[in-house]
């Protein structure tokens, strides 16, 4: 995609933002006028009224990420200027016109999007309300002895290692399988959930 602003703070955009469920394959390209002043320049995207979503294009390039290409159709835009305040924040001295992005269909419709970071914070308290008051223990065991294992404790999340693949289970529940070492199963008891991003409740400015 490229946009295009003027010496006006008018901006136009050319071609579509991507498709749904892409990852790593657009870039935008950004042509904008130097502001005297200016340390930053980004891109505004608004994802929802509450949440925006901001890209910094100080370069004239930048990768779209795959949290913008989670929902089919406009995304509200606005091209900022912006200068450190000598606190850590950046403080807006210039901004365009609000245009809008588009994000086209997937071309395969079997293809899953990329969960918001609403739908990802809405399916995290959902499981830590889930877990609440529950002690889970953890255990590394081989297939033949988890098959053994009759019935599987719902607060036990089992690793069941076979030749350096690892499955996990939640009792009887499949979590996810993979290749990883013991540093890493042990690794995952010693931190907690997180999340980021660059994400800020601020809606775009008209």
């Amino acid at each position: 995609m490229f946009i295009e602003v003027d010496e006006f703070y008018y901006a136009q955009d050319y071609g579509i933002l991507g498709r749904v469920g892409e990852r790593g394959c657009r870039e935008i390209h950004c042509e904008f006028p130097k502001i005297e002043g200016a340390q930053m320049y980004k891109l505004r995207f608004e994802l929802s009224p509450q949440c925006c979503y901001e890209l910094d294009v100080t370069s004239g390039t930048a990768q779209v990420p795959p949290s913008l290409l989670a929902r089919e159709g406009a995304v509200k835009t606005q091209f900022i200027a912006t200068v450190a305040d000598g606190k850590g924040n950046y403080v807006t001295i210039a901004k365009s016109n609000v245009f809008y992005c588009t994000v086209g269909k997937s071309i395969e419709s079997e293809v899953k999007p990329v969960p918001t970071y609403e739908d990802a914070v809405d399916v995290l308290d959902k499981l830590k309300d889930t877990l609440k008051g529950h002690e889970v223990k953890s255990q590394i065991i081989t297939p033949e002895e988890y098959e053994s294992t009759q019935p599987h404790d719902p607060n036990t999340l089992y690793y069941v290692v076979d030749d350096g693949k690892v499955e996990q289970y939640l009792g009887d529940a499949k979590l996810r399988g993979g290749s990883v070492s013991g540093t890493e199963i042990i690794s995952e008891f010693s931190g907690g959930f997180a999340l980021q991003g660059n994400y800020i409740n601020q809606e775009t400015e008209e």
